[in-house]
């Protein structure tokens, strides 16, 4: 019997084939690339209009704003700053450079609590490293296009 779980497995392995032996002789014009409805990824794709397969990516850098090619791409690693985030690898250098005079130090940082229950309140928590470089980022990122 078939399931909807055999039916998109067969589904899966036709497309695969189809795009393993497409040479992909049209081409649809830019077009923003959505990872969900309303959810754009920043970029825009070319794909084909016979598998489908996205043949080329482009977005602009985050920070100087210079439109990149998918192989000039530097993402964020999710340690220093944002996964999705793209730079150029001039702004990565910056980047790189402008961290090393923000060290992470631990500090106690006040923080505005919301309970499930309606209150709200403040306490004091120690600054984690990840929103240690997420403040640093902000302000490097202040200056947008420099």
């Amino acid at each position: 019997m078939e399931t909807y779980e055999t039916l998109r497995e067969e589904f899966d392995r036709k497309v695969e084939a189809l795009r393993e032996r497409c040479t992909h002789p049209k081409v649809s014009g830019w077009m923003v690339e959505w990872w969900a409805p309303a959810h754009s990824t920043g970029h825009e794709v070319k794909a084909c209009e016979i598998c489908g397969m996205v043949v080329n990516r482009r977005a602009n850098c985050s920070k100087c704003g210079r439109l990149l090619e998918e192989k000039e791409f530097v993402y964020g690693k999710g340690d220093t700053r944002p996964t999705s985030e793209v730079f150029c690898q001039a702004c990565e250098d910056k980047w790189r450079e402008f961290t090393k005079g923000h060290p992470y130090v631990p500090r106690v940082i006040e923080v505005t609590v919301h309970a499930t229950d309606g209150s709200i309140y403040t306490e004091k928590r120690t600054l984690d490293e990840g929103m240690h470089y997420m403040e640093v980022y902000e302000e490097f990122m202040k200056e947008r296009g420099k």
